[in-house]
């Protein structure tokens, strides 16, 4: 130890090797001295050449002496000989090794969980892409679907006010005729935009579509210029003005019909994920709250059914980490009870 201070006011870089607990002890009261160890494997009785700053080694010469075959008694006598301090220091840094070892355990699996996450981070990222992807191609094929059609209303308008522009009446006739045809199929467009319903007569037993979102629902019942419809699990209560009453389903269509209410568009403040796996969960409900944050709506409805009800807990495990998330609750029976989660943000 005084070999040890005099090279210290020299500043002089030491390792020291000892097996003497006061050393060891001298190096935890002083700042400039650093216990350390490597350790060593006393169930093999090998080295595993792995260095340990901050803890100092345990003698293990009774234990490896016991696996060696050293009579019992020599072992006893020689604890005889060991002082209680000793004993008692060793036994404290043979704890630390152990606590350390645990520690070393929970390191790895942390190590090997952080892996497994960035690999289903990188997964996600792919889905999300082509998820995306694929949106945009349906929204790119509905558009020129839409302005194909529009072209040919523009054309046939067009057609019809050269029409209008004759002098034979029956040119005129046809114009008119021509005008209402059109006039009516752009009323029937999903995507344009009706203000009055006056002259559709809405009543309860009635299959509407919602004109925003194409969902096919059955009307419940009519008051005051609104509808309450039942459309899968939901009960929606939508105005007059942006229904359209359509045919009854035929045989195969109530499939159709939920996939469409599956399809809900992402301005909505509904969210279908039916069908889905849990680790759909985590980006379709991202896109879905920024949804909500960039339309200004503070309420959602995430409709994940009852199932065996792993989605629901891959719902309820994703919204406890998202802080913009105000408080989720299980749905009211109005709401569709268990298999919806209501959210506010």
């Amino acid at each position: 130890m005084a070999i040890i201070d005099m090279l210290l006011t020299k500043k002089a870089k030491t390792v020291v090797s000892t097996h003497l607990s006061p050393l060891k002890i001298y190096a935890l009261n002083k700042p400039e001295v650093i216990n350390a160890s490597v350790e060593f494997d006393v169930d093999t009785l090998k080295p595993t050449y792995h260095l340990i700053m901050g803890i100092p080694g345990s003698s293990n010469a009774l234990e490896i002496s016991r696996r060696l075959g050293l009579p019992g008694e020599v072992l006893n006598k020689a604890k005889e000989y060991m002082s209680n301090e000793s004993t008692n220091f060793e036994a404290l840094i043979s704890e630390l090794h152990k606590e350390r070892s645990k520690i070393e355990i929970i390191k790895r699996e942390l190590i090997e969980e952080k892996q497994k996450l960035e690999e289903l981070k990188e997964k996600y990222n792919e889905r999300f892409e082509k998820l995306k992807k694929k949106r945009l191609g349906e929204l790119d094929k509905e558009l020129k679907e839409l302005e194909e059609k529009l072209s040919t209303y523009i054309r046939k308008i067009e057609e019809s006010i050269n029409l209008g522009r004759s002098e034979k009446e029956e040119d005129k006739i046809k114009a008119v005729k021509e005008l209402y045809k059109a006039k009516e199929k752009l009323h029937r467009s999903p995507s344009s935009m009706h203000s009055v319903t006056d002259d559709i007569h809405i009543e309860a037993g009635d299959n509407v579509k919602i004109l925003d979102t194409g969902v096919i629902a059955e009307v419940i019942s009519v008051k005051e210029g609104k509808a309450f419809l039942k459309a899968g699990i939901l009960t929606l209560e939508v105005p007059l003005s942006k229904l359209e009453k359509v045919k009854p389903l035929q045989k195969g269509d109530e499939e159709k019909s939920n996939s469409i209410v599956s399809g809900i568009q992402r301005f909505s403040d509904e969210l279908d994920i039916r069908g889905m796996t849990t680790d759909d969960v985590p980006f379709v409900l991202d896109d879905f709250i920024d949804s909500l944050i960039r339309t200004n709506r503070s309420k959602g409805y995430i409709i994940h059914g009852k199932g065996t009800g792993k989605l629901a807990e891959a719902v309820w495990k994703y919204l406890r980490q998202k802080r913009i998330v105000k408080r989720f609750r299980i749905g009211t029976p109005k709401e569709g009870g268990h298999g919806v989660t209501v959210i506010e943000v």
